[in-house]
């Protein structure tokens, strides 16, 4: 795989993004949201800046994470809904996240 940062980004074009049901880790997990603020950081180093960035029924995704997003994207909205593993009846440690047998939103258990 070839590093972002020496080689523009995939979809030049792409100015707009819905994401839908995914699932962001919770803390001291891998988080994927990290990945995506990479590849918008580099992005907007190369003028391919997106206008808007739409999330929604997006698990353990938190203001604190769109807030950061807001320096790389126009626009960030999402359903402002947090939802974690407490909204299932368990607790967010680690080893009860790896335990708990749940749907994610993907219809997968």
């Amino acid at each position: 795989m070839s590093s972002p940062e020496k080689n523009p980004p995939n979809y030049p074009s792409l100015r707009h993004l819905n994401v839908r049901t995914i699932l962001f880790y919770p803390k001291g997990q891998y988080h994927w949201f990290q990945d995506l603020q990479g590849i918008l950081e580099v992005r907007k180093k190369y003028g391919m800046r997106l206008h808007s960035i739409d999330f929604g029924e997006c698990q353990f995704l938190s203001e604190e994470n769109n807030a950061a997003l807001r320096k790389t994207v126009d626009k960030v909205t999402w359903d402002e809904v947090e939802i974690g593993l407490s909204d299932y009846g368990g607790s967010e440690d680690k080893e009860d996240f790896e335990d708990e047998d749940l749907d994610y939103g993907f219809g997968l258990k």
